[in-house]
């Protein structure tokens, strides 16, 4: 069999051969062009989105927890839910600002704070001291920073027996869990007995009730409640009684870095902390002992 090609179906086939080349450049061509399109637009948005990732990294803050104590003790530092939480909060918030960080405290009994730092629990213990050993773990050392501020170990009694002798004393009364280190040598030496109780508002009305002549308070703590309650107002301080400055650091296993900041910090803003201690009235031990060497 064969095949007769005319000129008109020569042509057709050249028209149609025309038509198809076109058709497939024009599908290539608008590909190439949609393909261009999207890149236009995925560029600025994927700059957008880097720079939206970039912004937010930055103003994330790094959280860390503290433990402290559930006893009120302001205004020294308060775990209760207020917005002022006393002079110490009010450092280590300042310090957070700087440090671009952020706190979250964890309010718990005195017994388990050094275990939920060996645990991982918390991070930092507040406020914490080197001599304060009641409940210190053998499993790792704790870091200190330098003293955050300054507290007052003082002995209330009757003000009418602001002159008591270690002799006429049978019976103090210490928070539970605190380390009265004054204590331990007159306890001793003269057989008085130490009476633990819930807190340092109950140490306090343990002395109106008669339960004991005398509690070891800290004095600024202590004067706070005094002026809350119409009940204690027949307390004061003994000057002759045990009594001494106490510091308070900020405590860690492994954050060593911060603590060391943190020591950097009081120091520098060593003006700007001395405005904040007297704006919470809190006293130095020199202050309210005057005769104390």
């Amino acid at each position: 069999m064969s095949y007769a090609f005319t000129r008109e179906s020569v042509f057709t086939v050249r028209v149609w051969f025309l038509v198809l080349v076109s058709i497939i450049w024009s599908i290539l061509f608008c590909n190439e062009v949609v393909a261009n399109h999207n890149a236009q637009i995925e560029q600025p948005l994927q700059a957008a989105i880097g720079e939206t990732h970039s912004v937010s990294n930055k103003d994330k803050k790094t959280k860390y927890r503290i433990g402290v104590s559930y006893i009120n003790s302001y205004p020294m530092f308060s775990s209760a839910n207020r917005k002022d939480k006393g002079l110490g909060w009010a450092i280590l918030e300042n310090f957070a600002e700087s440090q671009n960080i952020q706190f979250e405290y964890a309010p718990m009994p005195i017994s388990r704070l050094q275990p939920s730092m060996d645990s991982g629990a918390v991070d930092f213990i507040f406020p914490d001291n080197p001599h304060w050993g009641s409940y210190r773990s053998n499993r790792l050392p704790n870091i200190f920073s330098g003293p955050v501020l300054s507290a007052i170990s003082a002995t209330f009694v009757r003000t009418e027996n602001q002159n008591i002798t270690f002799e006429e004393l049978s019976k103090v009364a210490i928070p539970f869990g605190y380390s009265a280190n004054t204590w331990t040598l007159p306890i001793q030496t003269y057989n008085i007995k130490s009476v633990p109780v819930r807190d340092l508002g109950t140490a306090l009305h343990s002395i109106t009730q008669g339960s004991v002549e005398a509690a070891d308070v800290e004095y600024n703590i202590g004067k706070y409640i005094i002026a809350q309650n119409p009940n204690l107002t027949g307390l004061s301080i003994a000057p002759n009684l045990p009594n001494t400055s106490v510091d308070y650091h900020l405590s860690s296993i492994k954050h060593i870095t911060l603590l060391e900041d943190l020591t950097v910090f009081i120091k520098q803003e060593k003006v700007f902390i001395e405005q904040l201690r007297r704006e919470y009235g809190i006293k130095y031990h020199h202050e309210v002992y005057t005769n104390t060497p």
